[in-house]
């Protein structure tokens, strides 16, 4: 969504991801990179004890995309 929202182009997810990689804090590029390799199946999606990295990161995307002010 804030890939869309900032450049007016529609990719698929991982592409997005990659993109959003390069907007995030350096604390939270950790817990995206391991969601899209979990997405892209080279990786198990196991998330027992990432609950905070996850939060701080949806907290700061929403934020993001909340500028946009159509949501």
């Amino acid at each position: 969504m804030w890939y869309t929202l900032e450049t007016g182009k529609i990719c698929s997810k991982h592409i997005a991801a990659q993109w959003v990689l390069t907007k995030i804090p350096p604390a939270l590029i950790g817990v995206l990179s391991k969601a899209v390799d979990g997405y892209l199946g080279r990786a198990e999606d196991q998330w027992d004890e990432n609950d905070t990295q996850i939060n701080e990161l949806v907290l700061f995307m929403s934020n993001e995309i909340k500028k946009y002010r159509c949501i």
